[in-house]
């Protein structure tokens, strides 16, 4: 069994490691040129190891995390117009965590929507079966729900 890897040490790990790394680079390069230009040098391999972490940073939080809760807008997004989909469950982070009891909670749901329908469609013809004037009205007194036999009528 694998372990689980946590989205910290996917992002924070790497970027940490990366720091370390340019701030390393930033003193190499400075000590190598100990002249009058020590301070634009170190202005300058200070920016540069700022912008490397950055754009680390930012793929692997891209990569990890805000592409991943695309996915889940995407998908949301789709059930509401009808479609059936659920989210993607690859990985073993806190995000697949979320992802695998998402998609629990739509198939609970889709599980519901169709009990709910068979229910309705029991009761349709119970009251057809029965053969008497049914009728539902909401709080306002607006009739919502007739049976055949009151239309008939």
């Amino acid at each position: 069994m694998r372990s689980k890897k946590s989205l910290t040490s996917k992002i924070i790990i790497p970027v940490v490691f990366t720091g370390i790394f340019t701030v390393f680079f930033a003193f190499t390069t400075i000590a190598q040129s100990y002249d009058n230009s020590y301070w634009s040098k170190l202005v300058s391999v200070l920016c540069l190891s700022v912008l490397v972490t950055t754009m680390i940073t930012y793929f692997l939080i891209n990569r990890h995390i805000i592409s991943r809760i695309k996915s889940f807008i995407d998908v949301i997004t789709r059930r509401s117009l009808g479609d059936i989909s659920f989210v993607d469950e690859e990985g073993e982070d806190e995000l697949h965590a979320l992802a695998k009891h998402f998609n629990l909670m739509l198939k609970a749901d889709d599980l519901n929507e169709l009990r709910l329908q068979d229910n309705q469609k029991r009761l349709e013809d119970i009251i057809d079966a029965v053969g008497e004037y049914v009728w539902e009205i909401d709080a306002t007194g607006k009739f919502i729900f007739v049976s055949d036999r009151v239309e008939s009528v």
